[in-house]
């Protein structure tokens, strides 16, 4: 950014530090972002010549760090008035540890955060994810559905909120719907490493229970030990969007990924299945030729890069709104238009509608669920509202893609 050059700033709460999960939620953080800051300012000329700068915030695996990161933004905010808002975090006990003294200090907090106790836990907390309950909703009726269980065992690890919450909300859609909890399995996030014996002791006990699902709402270093031991004759492992970090699983053969399905906030292919490539935002035209041009790599964007793309965009929308009456912007201002970003300032995001309710979370937001097929994840079903003003999408297939 130039002396000159009038400019808001987004700080990015992330973690690129740390274990192999928060490294890889951190790189898809800044993806989402530069694409993101790169539109805004090829248009600057369109919101009076303000470009965006972003500042990288990493709080590392650490969810204590978060609050010290937290403690660090707002002192330069004090300083630095150009600080608009805080994109982050993904993970739950981050965003939990820094949104009180962010909120304290009127700075506004786009998450992608799903732990359910976020929900309304300040005037300015917003979340382009969808919480526990959703995912939660949307995994019971997929097994039942689509899975075709009537039996579930669920692992918790109950001083994870994330997980937590994931394990209540399961438990409760699934038994309402007429399904059954035979087994509940108590491990620590971590265990892969910190306690092996614990996770790998919980999984034998639970696949003698004989489940026709088993619920694990954690993350995939953890989840690997339980994929680990599958044989081709035991029941799916599902799980939520934490889940959807296709790298980071080890030591799982190919085979054994199959038994794999997980609700997502998003599938790079999503798009095209529901025939809709003509409406296809240009993010991923910009995504291909950043960061795949002339590379052998994958030209997909995962999830967790698309959804830090619209959690950005969300902020820039909102300073659009404040632009047009002030600059420098103050964080009030920026409460009071992300609270005003649904009805007719919706708009579309490259995951979806991007709508508020009065707590601060989306309204129909999408929900996908994924499957693994040859080391493939596949898209098995979309709810909610993908297209701006579009129809709600309901429907569970009677029988999985990866079947």
């Amino acid at each position: 950014v130039g002396n000159n050059t009038k400019y808001i700033t987004i700080v990015l709460g992330t973690t690129l530090t740390g274990n192999a999960n928060s490294i890889s939620i951190g790189h898809e953080n800044l993806q989402g972002a530069y694409i993101a800051q790169r539109e805004f300012n090829d248009q600057a000329l369109s919101h009076g010549g303000v470009s965006l700068r972003l500042l990288i915030a990493n709080s590392g695996s650490k969810p204590q760090n978060a609050s010290q990161v937290a403690d660090q933004i707002v002192q330069l905010a004090q300083q630095d008035k150009t600080i608009v808002g805080v994109m982050g975090w993904t993970l739950s006990a981050q965003t939990l540890a820094a949104i009180t003294q962010l909120s304290r200090a009127h700075i506004p907090v786009v998450s992608m955060a799903a732990a359910d106790n976020l929900s309304d836990i300040s005037n300015y907390f917003f979340r382009v994810g969808n919480p526990a309950r959703i995912q939660a909703n949307v995994g019971a009726q997929y097994a039942v559905n689509t899975l075709k269980a009537k039996s579930a065992v669920i692992f918790v690890d109950t001083t994870n909120d994330y997980s937590r919450n994931m394990a209540d909300d399961f438990k409760a859609n699934f038994t309402s719907i007429g399904g059954s909890i035979i087994g509940i399995e108590h491990y620590t996030t971590g265990d892969a490493t910190a306690n092996l014996e614990r996770l790998t002791t919980g999984t034998q006990d639970a696949l003698q229970k004989h489940p026709d699902v088993i619920y694990f709402p954690g993350y995939p270093a953890d989840a690997s030990v339980l994929l680990q031991h599958m044989k081709p004759s035991d029941p799916a492992v599902l799980g939520g969007d934490a889940l959807y970090e296709p790298g980071d699983y080890t030591g799982v053969p190919v085979s054994n990924l199959s038994h794999l399905h997980l609700t997502a906030q998003a599938h790079a292919d999503e798009w095209d299945i529901l025939k809709l490539a003509a409406h296809k935002p240009v993010f991923f035209k910009e995504y291909q030729q950043t960061f795949t041009a002339g590379s052998t790599q994958s030209t997909r964007p995962t999830s967790g890069t698309m959804l830090a793309y619209d959690a950005t965009q969300t902020l820039l929308q909102a300073s659009k709104l404040s632009l047009k009456n002030a600059y420098p912007i103050t964080g009030i201002d920026m409460q009071r238009n992300l609270t005003a970003l649904s009805g007719p300032n919706a708009f579309q995001g490259v995951t979806g509608q991007i709508a508020f309710g009065h707590d601060g979370n989306p309204i129909n937001r999408t929900v996908t669920v994924v499957c693994n097929k040859g080391g493939l994840f596949r898209m098995d079903l979309l709810v909610g509202q993908l297209l701006l003003n579009g129809p709600i999408l309901t429907k569970y297939p009677a029988r999985s893609v990866c079947a």
